[in-house]
C-alpha cells in the first residue's frame, strides 16, 4: 500500500531527493511507518531475506522523516540517510 503523502506529494519528494543527491527509487523502496501528517522511511538491508541471518523482524533505523505540515512537506535527515540513500550518479530515472 502506497502512503498517502507518497500519493500526494510524490513529485516534492522526487524533487527533495534530487536536490539533495539522494536516490528517489532506493528511498520508494523501503520501508516506512506513516502517521497522519508524517512518514517515517526506515533504512533497507541490502540482504535478502534469510541472508546471513537477518530476520523480518530486525528494525531498521530510520532514515528520512517527512512532515506535513500546513499542506508543505519538511523533510528531516538523520545520520543514515546519506549511507543508504545517496547515489553514485547525479541522475536516475524516477518515474513520478
Amino acid at each position: 500500500m502506497i502512503p498517502e503523502i507518497v500519493k500526494n506529494y510524490r513529485a516534492e519528494i522526487v524533487k527533495y531527493c534530487a536536490d539533495n543527491n539522494l536516490s528517489a527509487n532506493a528511498l520508494f523502496s523501503s520501508g516506512c511507518s506513516e502517521g497522519k501528517n508524517d512518514l517515517f522511511i526506515t533504512g533497507r538491508s541490502g540482504l535478502g531475506r534469510g541472508k546471513l541471518g537477518l530476520m523480518d523482524t530486525v528494525p531498521m533505523p530510520v532514515t528520512l522523516k517527512i512532515f506535513l505540515e500546513d499542506g508543505k512537506l519538511r523533510f528531516e535527515q538523520t545520520e543514515h540517510t546519506y549511507v543508504l540513500y545517496e547515489h553514485e550518479h547525479a541522475k536516475e530515472t524516477v518515474f513520478v
